[in-house]
């Protein structure tokens, strides 16, 4: 009866290990896959912030052009009136 009792604590502390190992590698892996998301989180934040800027140098560069068509065809028309 003693040797069953024992044998029994031995399975049970054997599986209490084995437990407690892969609490640790899904603790790991847990922690793996948080630092990833927070990168991926971080790169998303700085394409945003990109893309921001992108917009706004497109959106002056459209400014810049609809300027230089005005002077281009300010001057085109002063030349025409010359002629």
């Amino acid at each position: 009866m003693l040797e069953l009792l024992a044998r029994e604590g031995a399975d049970a502390e054997q599986a209490l290990a084995t437990m407690d190992e892969r609490l640790g590698k899904a603790e790991g892996q847990a922690a793996r896959e948080r630092e990833g998301r927070e990168a991926c989180e971080r790169k998303a934040e700085q394409l945003s912030a990109a893309g921001q800027i992108a917009r706004a140098a497109a959106e002056d560069a459209e400014q810049r052009l609809a300027e230089a068509r005005n002077v281009l065809s300010e001057g085109a028309h002063a030349t025409y009136e010359e002629v």
